[in-house]
């Protein structure tokens, strides 16, 4: 963790997450349904370090689009806030090469269906404060070199309220 100051960097709502400049300044503030109305959802269906070779159906925007769209990819890296504090910084080569996306949502298995978290017409369900979200940095892990697993499981950022761009 990162303590950064005089700048207030984490927003303090975990039901929005915001793209800001260098400063911390918000640039544009999104709920879940905002992000899904802005930006194209990708999917993703990869293995985390923490779900022992289960692979989960994500579904989200790109952070690589994100943070073009507010020109802050001009830096060599981003700084990444959660709700609980936890600050990171992620390169934009890993975010080029990787492609890492913002889950907004993983697909409905059959539990989900079972025990009433998803209806059995439903494919799938916004991320849960359990699952991580709402707002969780995934990347594919089978693409992720060897060495980074787990010496850069940090980039895996759960409850992410704030991106800004960095040196």
């Amino acid at each position: 963790m990162s303590i950064f100051s005089g700048t207030s960097f984490a927003n303090d709502d975990p039901a929005v997450i915001q793209m800001q400049d260098a400063s911390g300044g918000a640039l544009a503030t999104f709920t879940q349904e905002k992000l899904r109305q802005e930006f194209p959802m990708h999917d993703l269906v990869t293995e985390t370090p923490w779900t022992n070779g289960v692979k989960i159906h994500f579904r989200g925007p790109s952070v690589k689009e994100m943070v073009t769209k507010y020109k802050i990819a001009d830096k060599p890296n981003l700084e990444v806030a959660a709700f609980d504090n936890y600050i990171i910084k992620i390169t934009m080569e890993e975010v080029a090469e990787f492609a890492p996306i913002i889950a907004l949502e993983q697909a409905c298995t059959d539990t989900d269906k079972q025990s009433g978290v998803c209806t059995k017409d439903q494919d799938f369900r916004p991320l849960s404060l359990d699952d991580g979200g709402p707002f969780y940095i995934v990347w594919p892990l089978g693409k992720l070199p060897k060495p980074y697993i787990p010496a850069r499981n940090s980039i895996w950022v759960w409850f992410v309220t704030s991106i800004r761009p960095a040196d």
